[in-house]
């Protein structure tokens, strides 16, 4: 594998305004051969534009609002199998959004969202090789992930003698769509292999406590 990054941020404060101003571009570009990837050549690329604003209301409120767009190509010089692979193209935005609000000199409170987007990666597509007897296929009509995830949290600042510390307690929840996973292709039942597949939409929810 061959692997160029790079990658631009430019970053602006207007503390009159309380504005902190974030945003960059990224490219990526790889070049990949290997027998374990159906013995092919591939040219992926990504590249993405990226933006952030954080705006202090006062000294309590801090708002946080962003967004990126990425773009992924894949490219095959070679044929899969008897068949040519189309070049592949996609594009996704992705946004997000916070808030924090110091309730008392120390308690904080905090709440966000932010979508997710992950394209497949040239191993989840097109891996071929065999752990012991077993194959693993490649899966050329794999498709991205996407979700989002929430959480609300508390930090609460304590002193216990000479022990000063904080109290965090957090709840979140985060919902995934063809969510991608290695598991059991049964297609071929009695035989069977590994192969990453779409399963399906996932919906992860729990809380977190730490003390620190």
């Amino acid at each position: 594998s061959w692997n160029k990054y790079l990658e631009y941020q430019y970053l602006r404060k207007w503390e009159a305004l309380g504005i902190n101003f974030t945003a960059g571009m990224v490219g990526q570009w790889n070049l990949t051969k290997a027998k374990l990837f159906s013995n092919s050549d591939f040219n992926s690329s990504k590249y993405a534009l990226y933006g952030q604003v954080d705006k202090m209301f006062g000294d309590k409120l801090n708002l946080t609002l962003g967004a990126r767009s990425e773009f992924n190509r894949v490219q095959s010089r070679d044929s899969l199998g008897h068949t040519s692979y189309p070049n592949e193209n996609e594009s996704e935005p992705v946004f997000r959004t916070g808030i924090n609000y110091s309730l008392t000199e120390y308690t904080f409170l905090r709440a966000s969202y932010g979508q997710a987007y992950r394209f497949p990666t040239i191993a989840e597509k097109f891996i071929t090789t065999t752990f012991g007897t077993v194959p693993i296929v490649p899966n050329y009509a794999l498709q991205s992930e996407k979700g989002w995830s929430t959480e609300f949290g508390i930090k609460q600042g304590t002193k216990i003698g000479n022990l000063l510390g904080f109290v965090d307690l957090a709840f979140f929840e985060s919902q995934y769509s063809n969510m991608i996973e290695f598991t059991i292709d049964r297609r071929a039942f009695p035989e069977f292999a590994f192969q990453a597949q779409n399963i399906g939409n996932t919906v992860i929810r729990g809380f977190e406590f730490s003390y620190f």
